[in-house]
This record gives C-alpha cells, sequence and structure tokens, in this order.
C-alpha cells in the first residue's frame, strides 16, 4: 500500500503550511547555518515573509524579511526540544518603516525525529494538520 504522508508533509502538499527550507528561503539558512525543517502557516507568511514590490525600495524581499525572523530567532533560541516562544520582531513594510508585530515559534519533533520550527500568528494553534485524503 501507499505509504501514509506524515503531518507535516500533508499539511505543506495541502497548502495550509510554507516549506521554510526551499528556494529562496534556503539559500539565507545555508548561509548560517541553519538545517533544521522549518515551516510557517499560511497567515503568517502573509503577515511576515509575503511583499508587493516596490519600486521605492527594490532591495525588500522575502528573503530578507525571512533573515530578519531568523536572526531574531538565533537570538533566543534555547537549549531544550520544546520550546515555544513569542517572538516581538520589527517588520519592514513596503513603504520602507518598520513596524513592531508578534509572531510565535514552536518547536517540536517532525515527520523523521528531528526538531523542527514552526511559525504562526500569536492565535495560532501547532500542530496544523491537514485532513487525511483517502487515494480512490
Amino acid at each position: 500500500g501507499a505509504k501514509k504522508r506524515q503531518p507535516r508533509r500533508r499539511a505543506i502538499r495541502a497548502g495550509l503550511l510554507i516549506d521554510m527550507q526551499r528556494p529562496p528561503f534556503s539559500n539565507f539558512n545555508s548561509v548560517v547555518w541553519v538545517t533544521w525543517p522549518m515551516a510557517m502557516t499560511k497567515a503568517a507568511y502573509q503577515e511576515f515573509i509575503a511583499v508587493s514590490r516596490s519600486a521605492l525600495h527594490p532591495e525588500f524581499s522575502e528573503e530578507f524579511r525571512w533573515s530578519a525572523i531568523m536572526f531574531m530567532l538565533i537570538d533566543t533560541q534555547s537549549d531544550s526540544e520544546e520550546y515555544e516562544a513569542i517572538l516581538e520582531l520589527n517588520v519592514l513594510e513596503a513603504d520602507g518603516f518598520f513596524v513592531p508585530k508578534k509572531i510565535k515559534v514552536a518547536s517540536g519533533v517532525d515527520d523523521e525525529g528531528n526538531t523542527g520550527f514552526n511559525f504562526m500568528l500569536p492565535d495560532e494553534t501547532w500542530p496544523v494538520e491537514a485532513p487525511l485524503v483517502e487515494a480512490s
């Protein structure tokens, strides 16, 4: 029979989570030696990462916004495997201004038994799971 997909992978395939180890984010992650699995809810992605191109600020990119979150995480990461925190970030917006926002990060063991990080809005809960779909 077909192998049952694990919750994180299923949620990524269903579009509920964004894989933050894919390009362009993996480029920055490799520079700072961040190899653990990471995912972000769709709502958090829209709030913290997604950008509309701005001629006023051509350096404004999704990868740049991601790097700010990663630097904050690296600064606050604890040694425990189970970790949950609300990070306060100054998020660069397309108009060039920084706006204070909060993002929740929760670590836990992923589908393969590795510690991974999951980013979400403060009012979202983990785990985010896609419903099982029966193969026809």
